[in-house]
């Protein structure tokens, strides 16, 4: 990362290590639709939170840089837990949801939220490799 704030155009898009970054806040999301409003929302975005997103990114302990540079283990930890919770989900029906997107063209997208330590101990495990 070089401290660029990223520009996400997709309807459908799952950031990775989503449950450890804050990635509403550090990233800018848009729909396709909003492509042709595109030069002013990121005029604006320039004068109102661009430093605020930049910091999320590029400083302290928990910052994007450090938590997505690919050459740290706990990296690679974080990355393999994140994708087997995401399997497991799919095999499994009794995902919990619990936020709604709407912007998708299929109809509404649900995020998961962060299981707790009681239902997932490994959790607390791999957070405490990065932190």
């Amino acid at each position: 990362m070089h401290g660029c704030v990223p520009v996400i155009v997709s309807d459908d898009f799952q950031p990775p290590l989503e449950w450890w970054l804050p990635w509403r806040e550090m990233a800018i999301f848009l729909p396709t639709s909003a492509l042709p409003s595109l030069e002013t929302i990121l005029r604006h975005e320039a004068e109102v939170g661009w430093r605020k997103r930049h910091e999320l990114l590029t400083v302290g302990t928990r910052s994007a840089a450090k938590v997505l540079d690919w050459r740290r283990v706990d990296f690679w930890a974080l990355y393999f837990y994140e994708v087997s919770v995401k399997l497991a989900e799919q095999v499994s029906s009794t995902a919990t949801l619990d936020t709604t997107w709407q912007g998708s063209p299929l109809g509404a997208v649900s995020y998961r939220s962060q299981p707790s330590a009681e239902q997932d101990p490994l959790r607390g495990v791999v957070s405490q490799l990065l932190w």
